[in-house]
């Protein structure tokens, strides 16, 4: 009887240990692709930091309204939201991409994800390089069913203060509604 609870203790821990190391081989493969969120993140932390502003330019069917926002951390996420909904670094997505390495030709690179499969929204997503310096990066997302189709391509500028506007290019059609098309350019604004 004195066995039963050693031996309950010994499998518990046995247990613990090998799920602990599955969690961990799980954190490796998540991040597969380039970590879109987590650069992002970053870039959130550096323009709260630096107080920096947002001059938006929003066009929708031919009408253009123009903004300049402050926003906080949250209002940078909320600003730059459709990008981390198309970050291919998640679990759904181990296996789902091609990943080509194009060669540097005087300086410029570029790393490109193709979707296996028309079911992942993101079709594309392209990272350019100069001299090794990220400048941009270009998602095209499409999603298509029986009722609606989008289709967008977003766009990240960088320079060597990080981040330095953005641009989203969209249409979508849907049954018994008028087609939208817009443009959304956002140009960061930091403080000296």
């Amino acid at each position: 009887m004195k066995r039963l609870p050693i031996t309950l203790i010994t499998l518990a821990f046995v247990l613990a240990a090998s799920c602990s190391s599955q969690l961990e081989g799980e954190t490796d493969e998540s991040n597969a692709y380039f970590d879109l969120g987590g650069l992002l993140d970053k870039e959130i932390d550096n323009l709260t930091n630096q107080g920096a502003t947002l001059e938006k330019v929003l066009q929708t069917n031919g009408q253009e309204e123009r903004l300049t926002l402050s926003p906080d951390s949250a209002g940078w996420h909320g600003q730059l939201m459709l990008f981390y909904e198309a970050d291919i670094n998640k679990p759904g997505f181990i296996g789902e991409y091609f990943q080509e390495e194009l060669p540097s030709i005087n300086g410029v690179s570029k790393v490109i994800y193709t979707s296996k499969s028309q079911r992942n929204p993101v079709q594309v997503m392209e990272c350019f390089y100069e001299n090794d310096f990220m400048t941009k990066i270009r998602l095209l997302v499409k999603e298509i069913n029986t009722i609606y189709s989008v289709e967008k391509e977003l766009s990240l500028y960088f320079d060597q203060n990080g981040l330095s506007s953005f641009d989203i290019k969209g249409e979508e059609t849907m049954r018994l509604k008028k087609d939208l098309n817009y443009q959304i350019q956002g140009a960061i604004v930091r403080s000296l």
